[in-house]
């Protein structure tokens, strides 16, 4: 478990045990029916202070392997059987999409702010992001580091080709 990397479920338990905490776990149920689809690129967007980060973190909670959220998510709305649903086979199908998605995924997890220290420097916000996340994932996938560091290699040299036509924002 790392900090971007499977980074467990210790901030949405905090905020679950919050006395304000409104359950808004039924995200989970649309992420699972698009997960394996061409809508699978979901995109949370709500104003300020409007749970962007809560979101994220219940999503990482729910997904990541770095951790068991069973008992996280066992009295949230998500987790239970609605005996009222007119489709029965639907809500079966809803039922079992939950469960064998619950912690079975790698997740990435990271908020831009913490990068984000001046618009004026976005070539080091973002060798910042690439550093700190590919150092997580070597540690966290130590077989795959040789194929991490040729893709890295590669993806480098494609940007520099590519710099000429533009400042490397398409790459």
């Amino acid at each position: 478990m790392g900090l971007y990397v499977n980074p467990g479920n210790r901030q949405f338990k905090e905020v679950v045990n919050s006395p304000v905490y409104v359950d808004k776990s039924r995200l989970i149920d649309y992420t699972n029916s698009v997960l394996n689809t061409q809508r699978k690129n979901i995109c949370v967007s709500r104003p300020r202070r409007f749970g962007k980060s809560m979101a994220a973190d219940m999503l990482s909670a729910y997904y990541s392997k770095g951790c068991d959220s069973r008992e996280l998510f066992a009295d949230l709305d998500v987790s239970k059987q609605h005996k009222t649903v007119s489709d029965m086979d639907r809500e079966t199908r809803r039922m079992n999409a939950y469960k064998s998605n619950l912690n079975q995924h790698n997740v990435i997890r990271f908020d831009v702010q913490r990068f984000l220290f001046d618009e004026s420097h976005i070539p080091v916000f973002i060798k910042r992001i690439q550093d700190v996340i590919i150092r997580e994932l070597e540690a966290e996938f130590e077989e795959y580091v040789d194929l991490c560091t040729g893709f890295i290699w590669i993806t480098r040299s494609v940007r520099a080709d590519l710099r000429p036509y533009g400042r490397g924002r398409h790459c």
